[in-house]
């Protein structure tokens, strides 16, 4: 298969798969995309940002994950709470230009579509709607965040019984993350 080398393309900047490493047990099956990404030419380099809480899994992306050619690892200044990341946004904010892709992959997606040619249409229609868009966003079933914009852009039901689509406090957890029941309303 050809390579797309997006970093070649005219007006074309740099693709970046970040990620918030914290558990070895679904970041390994990652491992195979980045590959297949980075060699077709849709991914410049991978970011591991290091949140993990277990030694071992520290141990996996210091030893191994590190040694990959295409990954860089972050090790971000100590989190003042729970979901401060201001570290990553600080980084980007200054070291995106303004052609660069940023993929940001939760570390529990543990399957994507190997449909790379979709992949490659993405990212091109990411780059070509760069000046009026400036997040794209998965259709993420269980976070109350993607919930509650979906149901404002009249994409889901109005909230009532059954709909548990409230913005969830300071951004975190909330109804559809703590319940696969009420995240199936969202697939209804």
């Amino acid at each position: 298969t050809a390579a797309t080398n997006f970093s070649d393309s005219p007006g074309g900047g740099r693709v970046f798969w970040t990620t918030f490493f914290g558990r070895r047990a679904s970041v390994e099956l990652q491992v195979p995309y980045w590959r297949e990404a980075v060699a077709r030419g849709l991914v410049d380099e991978v970011h591991l940002w290091d949140y993990t809480r277990q030694k071992s899994d520290a141990r996996w992306l210091a030893r191994d994950l590190a040694r990959l050619p295409f990954v860089r690892v972050f090790r971000p200044a100590a989190r003042r709470s729970l979901g401060d990341w201001q570290d990553f946004y600080d980084h980007y904010a200054t070291a995106l230009g303004p052609d660069d892709i940023l993929l940001k992959v939760d570390d529990d997606i543990v399957w994507i579509d190997p449909d790379w040619a979709r992949f490659a249409a993405f990212l091109r229609y990411r780059r070509a709607r760069a000046k009026d868009v400036f997040v794209l966003s998965a259709n993420v079933v269980n976070n109350g965040v993607c919930a509650h914009f979906q149901r404002a852009a009249g994409c889901l039901p109005a909230d009532g019984p059954g709909a548990p689509f409230a913005y969830p406090d300071g951004g975190l957890y909330g109804a559809l993350w703590a319940s696969p029941d009420a995240a199936l309303v969202v697939l209804a």
